[in-house]
Order: structure tokens, then C-alpha cells, then sequence
């Protein structure tokens, strides 16, 4: 299974020990994102490293490990999907393109992601957590 991760459920991972973490880390699921989300937890970062009551150096512990699950598709591999995508959803998020485009450029199971723009589109499914982990079990 092919999944595209946002950084907000990266984000939550990190930030506190939480079931997202488990389905994230679970083996049997494909994780990808754009090298996007490394610049949106770059921003995050210090306040990520509050929230998980912890230095940077445990921060970029949990990272790394959290990153080594994740593959990192570059631009140049989504780009030629960018046009399509400001079509489906660029009205409603910018930031959201570049995952939509992974999506699409992968041929993606669908997107992991607590952000409410995804619902507004119908062209990728939209993950929740709890179906993930629905769908973990029912593979055990």
C-alpha cells in the first residue's frame, strides 16, 4: 500500500507519543512525501522540539527515525503533475499541491493528512488515522 503523508501527521508523530506514530512506523505501509515536508518541519521545528519536552538533539533522534519510514520524492519526479493539481485543489490550500502531486505522480493509495482541504477534493482519498489503523489490524 502506497500512502502519501502530510507534515501535520509527521508533525503529531513527533510531537507526542500517539497511535499516529505506531501507524507510521507500522512496516507493512509505503510512506511517501515531497522534499516539501522537510522544509515545513524545518519551520516547525522549534516549536515541534517544545511540544516533545525534549533538545534538538532528541528531536533529530525521533526524526531520523520517522524520516528512514518516509521516502522522499523530489520535485523534479512530481512536477509535470503541478498544473493538474492547481486544478483539484490550489484554490483551497497551495501547500497541499505538492502532496496531491506526489500522489498522483506515484499512483498513490491515497493521503494521510488531518488537514480539512483534503476532504474538499475528490480526485485522491483522503486517510485517516483511524483507518489506517483500521486496516493494519484486519492485516494481522
Amino acid at each position: 500500500m502506497k500512502i502519501v503523508v502530510d507534515a501535520n501527521v509527521v508533525i503529531a508523530a513527533l510531537a507526542k507519543q500517539s497511535i499516529t506514530k505506531e501507524v507510521l512506523l507500522y512496516p507493512f505501509i509505503d510512506y511517501y512525501s515531497p522534499d516539501f515536508l522537510l522544509e515545513e518541519l524545518a519551520e516547525h521545528e522549534d516549536e515541534i522540539i517544545s511540544k516533545m519536552h525534549t533538545d534538538k538533539a532528541g528531536y533529530q533522534k525521533v526524526l531520523d527515525i520517522l524520516t528512514k519510514k518516509i521516502k522522499i520524492v523530489r520535485k523534479a519526479a512530481y512536477s509535470q503533475y503541478m498544473n493538474q493539481v492547481r486544478e483539484i485543489i490550489g484554490k483551497l490550500d497551495t501547500d497541499d499541491e505538492q502532496y496531491i502531486a506526489v500522489a498522483l505522480s506515484i499512483d498513490a493509495d491515497g493521503v494521510w493528512s488531518y488537514d480539512p482541504h483534503f476532504k474538499q477534493q475528490k480526485v485522491i482519498r483522503l486517510f485517516s488515522t483511524s483507518e489506517l489503523l483500521s486496516i493494519i489490524k484486519k492485516g494481522r
